[in-house]
């Protein structure tokens, strides 16, 4: 048996993760009324309950919307396989990102990356959910804020036969080349290092 402080211990930082869990889905929730009326201003994804992931499309957009001045950024929904932020220009052609999450809490794995396939239109004129024009990869400290982003076009990245690249993991960092999986093309991949002193973190 272990003894009961250890129990406690661990107890108690369960009720503090569940705190800031309950916290994080009740933001998600206050942030998806702004889907009818603001969906420009969401901060917050309506979807999911990974909140490595949540935490960085939360990240992603702030950044996004700094790097995209004057369009309006939205998130995908529930259907959208390929994206999760759409950027839409006045009068312009949408650009999709789709962003996966690693923390310095894990070994860097990333969840499954789907090949961006060009498929035709729906009936609205948006494309089908399995597409995207950049991918963002973007590691997380253990404060879980933003250290590096990197920035992938379709080129950049080799996938398998099925089309779907599972079990892969970030590189930490640009001096870091150890680490990264190699499917990704990581010395024309865009590494953004100074993304927390562009959104006025610390």
């Amino acid at each position: 048996m272990y003894p009961e402080s250890d129990h406690t211990s661990i107890e108690s930082a369960i009720g503090e993760y569940a705190r800031a869990y309950k916290a994080l889905e009740d933001l998600q929730e206050r942030e998806a009324k702004k889907k009818e009326t603001k969906p420009g201003e969401m901060l917050l994804p309506h979807k999911g309950d990974q909140k490595t992931g949540l935490i960085g499309e939360y990240w992603a957009i702030r950044y996004a919307r700094l790097e995209f001045k004057g369009a309006t950024i939205t998130f995908g929904g529930h259907s959208n396989k390929g994206w999760d932020l759409e950027v839409k220009t006045a009068g312009g052609k949408s650009h999709y990102i789709q962003v996966k999450t690693a923390s310095a809490f894990g070994k860097g794995g990333l969840s499954p990356i789907c090949s961006p396939k060009q498929t035709p239109a729906s009936k609205d004129g948006q494309e089908l959910p399995d597409f995207w024009n950049e991918l963002w990869l973007l590691w997380l400290d253990r404060d879980f804020k933003p250290v590096t982003l990197w920035k992938l076009k379709p080129e950049h990245v080799t996938f398998n036969e099925t089309g779907a690249n599972a079990a892969k993991s970030i590189r930490r960092s640009p001096s870091d080349p150890t680490t990264g999986s190699k499917c990704f093309d990581w010395k024309n991949a865009e590494a953004v290092t100074d993304i927390r002193a562009r959104l006025g973190i610390a």
